[in-house]
């Protein structure tokens, strides 16, 4: 980020990087504490789960979203 960002927007393009993945950086702790309470197998049953969901909706809002950002 800090090398593609404008110099006059960096430090404002680095703040909100850091802002999109806070969320998922707790989400991914926050799974990882299944990790010593759950069977092994669940446990990346699960993670795989979760991948193939946010696969399935990022698939499906796919014509959506290229509408959006298609450049004309």
């Amino acid at each position: 980020m800090s090398r593609l960002a404008p110099a006059r927007v960096l430090s404002l393009m680095m703040g909100l990087w850091f802002a999109a993945t806070f969320p998922g950086d707790v989400l991914g702790g926050w799974l990882g504490g299944f990790w010593s309470s759950m069977e092994k197998t669940y446990f990346f049953m699960m993670i795989g789960g979760i991948a193939a969901a946010a696969g399935a909706a990022v698939f499906a809002l796919g014509p959506a979203l290229h509408s959006v950002f298609d450049e004309r």
